[in-house]
């Protein structure tokens, strides 16, 4: 009787153990999968997953990778969507593919896919997806120059006499900002340093006259552009907008001439400020070619302002300068100034936009 008792409860105990063994067997295939996503650092688990997606484990680098897209570390979370984007697209999801690699662009723009290490797939899809500059700072200045042509709106002489307006050559350069809305078109503003330089000659009774004026402006304009990709890198663009100027400094430069003796006056750097109206008005065209490079734009264009809406002379204080009134004969006429300007122009894009489809 005692050793049946005891037989039962050593078959008891066994069955209790062996249970016990089975469970821990079940709970351990159950947290292999927790224990292998759930364990470790980011780095780690990329590293994991990219042996995954290399042996062919797809699905497990997904879910593997997947763990890692909201990491504190921006390289990690490139990496994540890097590998789902390999991934997604080795097992079909194409949809899936294009999201992740739309967001792995938007963390790293600038990237460019490499046709040794990424997929030739992976290739295509990265070039497919457009990624334009977003906000751009950079300098400008002119090449060659700055050509006003005066445009006389109404002629005033101290003498019977015919003005002749010559360009002259002045300077343009300033701080330009952009915005680029899509693909074609972006908002440019600024502010740009301009001189304008003009001549005047005009002849009475035995004298030659020859007036120089120089003009300061600070310019701001406001452009919306409409570009082109022509090849690769490079765009065609065509400007067309508005500015505004406040002149800063003004001066004259007269010069008598007695032709009968060849003697020689002249009064130079006489400010001129004080009959001037301080503000100017215009429309702005212009056209040029662009170069993106990295994370820069090089452009070369053209640009021509269009005076409207104001007058360079202030016309209360025409007759007030008496010295230039019986010394050279002189008025101001009634005149805007157009000027054209050729300029070499350098922006650094500060960041970008992926367009999503």
């Amino acid at each position: 009787m005692m050793m049946r008792f005891m037989n039962g409860d050593l078959n008891y105990e066994n069955d209790c153990i062996k249970f016990m063994l089975k469970t821990k067997v079940v709970l351990f295939l159950i947290l292999i999968p927790a224990m292998l996503y759930g364990q470790g650092t980011c780095k780690e688990k990329l590293y994991k997953a990219n042996l995954l997606y290399e042996s062919g484990q797809l699905n497990e680098a997904i879910e593997l990778a997947k763990s890692c897209t909201d990491s504190e570390t921006e390289s990690e979370r490139w990496q994540a969507w890097h590998l789902l984007s390999k991934a997604y697209l080795a097992t079909g999801h194409k949809a899936e593919a294009r999201s992740s690699a739309e967001i792995m662009l938007e963390i790293n723009p600038t990237y460019k896919p490499s046709k040794v290490k990424d997929p030739a797939e992976l290739v295509r899809l990265l070039n497919s997806i457009k990624v334009i500059p977003k906000f751009s700072l950079g300098l400008a200045a002119t090449i060659g120059g700055s050509w006003t042509t005066p445009r006389v709106l109404k002629t005033f002489n101290g003498a019977s006499y015919h003005k002749e307006y010559t360009t002259d050559q002045g300077f343009q350069s300033g701080l330009i900002i952009g915005y680029h809305m899509n693909e074609i078109i972006s908002l440019h503003t600024g502010l740009a340093m301009t001189q304008k330089r003009y001549q005047i000659d005009y002849d009475l009774e035995g004298l030659a006259f020859n007036v120089k004026e120089q003009l300061n402006y600070l310019n701001a304009p406001a452009i919306a552009r409409f570009s082109f990709e022509v090849r690769n890198k490079w765009r065609v663009f065509g400007d067309a907008g508005i500015y505004t100027g406040r002149l800063l400094s003004s001066y004259s430069h007269f010069e008598r001439h007695f032709t009968e003796t060849g003697l020689k006056e002249r009064e130079k750097d006489l400010q001129s400020i004080n009959r001037r109206n301080m503000w100017e008005y215009g429309s702005i065209f212009g056209a040029g070619i662009m170069l993106r490079f990295r994370q820069s734009e090089w452009t070369l264009d053209g640009r021509y302002y269009r005076a409207a809406f104001y007058n360079v002379t202030d016309t209360e204080r025409r007759y007030r300068s008496e010295d230039l009134f019986y010394r050279y004969y002189y008025l101001d006429d009634d005149l805007r100034l157009n000027n054209f300007v050729l300029s070499l122009s350098f922006a650094y894009n500060l960041n970008y936009r992926v367009l999503k489809n």
